[in-house]
């Protein structure tokens, strides 16, 4: 019986996948020149690279190896691993850049995806339908998510985006019904309407937005959302200069939130920041010291609203130490300097003589 339900399963994914683009004629990809175990490939960039084409045979707990004769595996093809339902993990090596379209579409029993750091692309509905998938992490380096991607990825829980993405495709995470909660990168700036569609657990989209003083931020465009929706906001920090976008004025943190018609919530959260310092100086820059006694430092910043981290740091502690708030402590006869680091990365010198 559970076989029966199984290929049934099979069958009605098959199905539905011809309205994703992919014909009965498509099924099984394109075989590549080269053969290598469970693999066929091609050589791309006039040799110097491999695309993994097509793997029927594939199953179970997959490392896709970085290299196939000698030469580095980039990119893997479109519908390479499309169907194989007996695979439960990949493991793609890092050099790989490209992840095609369909390349494992329907692999009913994949559980888990391993992405390298080196990723960039993910091709249209490369994981659609992979309903064993709970969770994955999309590397940093990604800018392109394709249309689907992950679109029907039924047991999906955790999703963690790529921080260089502007933008979501349609359908990205259509049919993920188990997803409750999704942070959204810090530079999105376009959601499609139906970028969640049938998505029916999530309720809670979340993003952060940093801006310094005097510079303007704008808020993503939630196509399912008309923009006059947006709701909350300081006018005290952040002032509306057309639209969605607004001047920081002021220091401090507050937050703005729209509702779509499926009730799902998103909420930006805005930090105004002052501006990093362009200089930091200790207001006296020596002093002399008894051992055992203290001094306290002072350091003035231009501008004088700049952001005030800061760190301190002896060059010899066995003369001289220094607290996070600069306060220095004489320890034995000797010459030292103190040194105090902005957070970025600006610098002064404090000289410290010990008698």
């Amino acid at each position: 019986m559970k076989k029966l339900l199984s290929l049934l399963l099979v069958a009605a994914l098959f199905a539905s996948a011809l309205s994703f683009g992919i014909s009965a004629a498509d099924y099984g990809g394109v075989k590549g020149k080269n053969t290598s175990g469970v693999f066929s490939y091609t050589l791309i960039n006039s040799g110097k690279e491999v695309r993994i084409d097509l793997s029927r045979t594939a199953k179970g707990a997959l490392t896709i190896p970085a290299k196939i004769g000698g030469k580095p595996v980039t990119q893997i093809g479109t519908e390479a691993f499309y169907a194989c339902g007996d695979l439960t993990s990949v493991k793609i090596p890092a050099g790989v850049k490209v992840i095609g379209a369909h390349a494992f579409d329907m692999c009913i029993n994949l559980k888990s995806v391993s992405l390298p750091s080196s990723l960039t692309q993910i091709g249209a509905y490369a994981f659609l339908f992979n309903t064993s998938l709970t969770s994955v992490t999309v590397p940093n380096k990604v800018t392109s998510l394709g249309k689907g991607a992950f679109a029907y990825c039924s047991a999906l829980k955790t999703v963690t985006l790529s921080s260089a993405l502007t933008s979501l495709p349609a359908e990205c995470f259509e049919g993920c019904d188990n997803l409750t909660k999704l942070t959204l990168p810090t530079g999105m700036k376009t959601i499609p309407a139906g970028t969640f569609a049938g998505a029916s657990k999530l309720k809670t989209l979340t993003m952060t937005k940093t801006v310094i003083l005097g510079k303007t931020i704008t808020l993503p465009d939630y196509k399912a959302v008309k923009a006059s929706a947006w709701k909350g906001g300081n006018t005290a920090l952040l002032k509306k200069t057309s639209g969605v976008t607004y001047k920081a004025v002021k220091a401090g943190k507050t937050s703005y939130t729209l509702t779509d018609s499926a009730g799902r919530k998103l909420t930006v959260t805005v930090t105004v920041k002052n501006p990093p310092p362009t200089k930091i100086a200790f207001k006296k820059t020596s002093v002399t010291l008894k051992k055992g006694k203290s001094y306290n430092t002072a350091v003035t910043f231009t501008p004088v609203n700049a952001q005030t981290t800061r760190t301190y740091a002896s060059k010899n502690k066995k003369i001289a130490t220094v607290d996070k708030n600069g306060k220095i402590t004489a320890v034995a006869k000797g010459k030292t300097i103190i040194v105090v680091t902005t957070a970025n990365q600006l610098t002064a010198q404090f000289t410290v003589t010990v008698t």
